[in-house]
């Protein structure tokens, strides 16, 4: 199981639904793992205090999330 999986499978268990990030190469298959799955909404940001912006709001709103 590679690293991504993983960590999917835990922020599923932990009822982590809102995925935000910044491109980067290195989360490449995090990124990619949590746009295929219809569980995960995933928003992709410009700048690291939009997505903490972003998982802000959605806290506010009751949704759980990850940068």
């Amino acid at each position: 199981m590679a690293w991504a999986d993983s960590f999917l499978r835990t922020l599923k268990e932990n009822d982590v639904r809102l995925v935000t990030y910044v491109p980067d190469n290195v989360l490449t298959p995090l990124i990619d793992g949590a746009a295929a799955d219809n569980y995960f909404m995933s928003i992709g940001a410009t700048r690291e205090d939009e997505a903490i912006g972003t998982l802000a709001g959605a806290y506010m709103g009751g949704l759980r999330g990850v940068a």
